[in-house]
């Protein structure tokens, strides 16, 4: 009964918090050029960072009432064509290969198409849309490691075949990367159009959100990220276009005032999809 209290009470605040606003700014600095795949550049030595307090998911489920991470640090700058976006946060273990007993690294940063009034900070609402750049461990090691497999996973898994790999056995029943785009009817996902599914190009996934029960990939992606785990620490850089590529995507000008929200998953401690730790909104302006 103590247990189901303390949920239905953290339900309730959060209720409250869902158009809140942080009375903390992050100022997004002028430069040059933004180094948008080093997250150990000098650059960003010159920029100010502010402390982003986070919170368990708690507005759907599965609910996360005690996230692993309790804060992000956040830094910001832009040029002509990019913002970008430096979160720093403590992680005890680096996990980029899910299996079933964890789940990938990751973190999150949304925008949303305009900040009055606010929207909620759960991935936006009906009438508000935001932007949200994705990153996930799981997506850079793939990058550069190329995809992995279940056998990667479990060195001793086995199968005999798969009916679309009729006369091939044991290893060779792998997917076929040199048909990565096949459409057969035993790989349901990509049968789907699941982007998910496909070949990543990028660490970053950016998603298209009206609230967190109704979201999509943006056709045209153009984001990147790079992430750096040392003694234990993520450090993580997200840039997109600061000029918006698709609708109800926000172009950022200088001087512009905007919202800005954070999400980070441990995946050592299993967190993924809404079991998350979240900022609430955050008050941002791109300095002239």
């Amino acid at each position: 009964m103590r247990t189901k209290a303390r949920i239905q009470g953290a339900v309730v605040a959060a209720v409250l918090l869902l158009s809140a606003t942080s009375s903390s700014a992050i100022t997004a600095v002028r430069v040059a050029g933004v180094v948008t795949d080093d997250p150990e550049n000098a650059l960003w030595n010159k920029v100010p960072a502010e402390i982003v307090p986070l919170m368990g998911q708690m507005m759907t489920l599965p609910m996360n009432p005690s996230p692993a991470t309790k804060q992000v640090r956040v830094q910001s700058c832009y040029d002509a064509e990019h913002i970008a976006f430096r979160l720093q946060w403590k992680d005890p273990t680096q996990d980029t290969l899910p299996n079933l007993k964890k789940t990938s690294d990751g973190a999150a940063v949304q925008i949303p198409e305009r900040s009055e009034p606010p929207p909620s900070f759960t991935m936006g609402d009906a009438q508000t849309a935001v932007h949200i750049l994705n990153w996930r461990a799981s997506y850079q090691e793939d990058l550069v490691r190329g995809t992995r497999h279940t056998r990667d996973v479990y060195p001793n898994a086995w199968s005999d075949a798969y009916a679309d790999k009729a006369g091939r056995l044991g290893d060779q029943a792998e997917f076929d990367e040199r048909r990565p785009h096949a459409r057969v009817p035993f790989v349901p996902a990509q049968v789907a159009g699941n982007p998910v599914a496909e070949p990543r190009t990028s660490a970053v996934e950016e998603i298209l959100a009206f609230g967190f029960k109704n979201f999509n990939t943006v056709a045209l992606q153009g984001a990147s990220g790079r992430g750096v785990w040392k003694n234990g620490t993520w450090t993580l850089v997200l840039a997109r276009h600061r000029i918006a590529t698709a609708p109800h995507v926000a172009s950022l000008s200088p001087g512009d005032s905007t919202l800005v929200g954070f999400a980070v998953w441990d995946g050592g401690r299993g967190e993924v999809g809404p079991r998350k730790a979240v900022s609430i909104w955050q008050p941002m302006t791109l300095a002239r």
